[in-house]
């Protein structure tokens, strides 16, 4: 059951993303972009930064592979490519409480939420932690979450594993 005091920040929609790019686009980069990255979002009502911490980076489905016991979902943004993967057993309901083990849909924006993005919506900041206590954590790799960035009903959030990042060269 998902404590009270997430219950406001679970159920609330988030409303109306304008995207404002900010700083230098870097030409080639060998990783996933830090803690300070150049791309922000303002959710200007539904969310806001948490002082100190990244803000989630925008995302969009490029594609998804199913092979039948894992989902590569790869999802890119004006810096790059992120293959994410994900066990489809996640998505038993012996296995997980909520199904975590998600297709994202294409022309969408998504937040990604890496080890320490923080993004505040209500009281509490949402974080991979969050996600991860009411779905699943992969061990022994970077976990990542993609949460709909205008939220709408249907799927909620996805937890996977980050597999790779590619620069969009330019």
């Amino acid at each position: 059951m998902i404590p009270d005091k997430y219950i406001c920040v679970y159920l609330l929609p988030l409303f109306g993303l304008p995207l404002c790019f900010r700083g230098r686009v870097p030409t080639r980069r060998t990783s996933p972009p830090g803690p300070r990255h150049f791309l922000h979002i303002l959710l200007p009502s539904d969310g806001k930064p948490v002082s100190g911490a990244p803000e989630p980076e925008v995302v969009q489905l490029v594609k998804i592979e199913d092979t039948g016991i894992e989902k590569h979902v790869t999802v890119g943004n004006i810096a790059g490519d992120y293959v994410l993967v994900c066990n489809l057993d996640v998505n038993k309901p012996d296995k997980s409480l909520i199904r975590s083990c998600l297709s994202p849909q294409p022309q969408k924006n998504y937040l990604l939420f890496r080890e320490n993005t923080k993004w505040r919506v209500a009281q509490d900041p949402l974080t991979l932690k969050f996600f991860q206590d009411f779905s699943v954590s992969y061990n022994n790799a970077e976990n990542i979450a993609l949460m709909l960035a205008k939220r709408e009903s249907g799927e909620e959030y996805g937890v996977y594993w980050l597999q790779s990042w590619t620069a969009r060269v330019r």
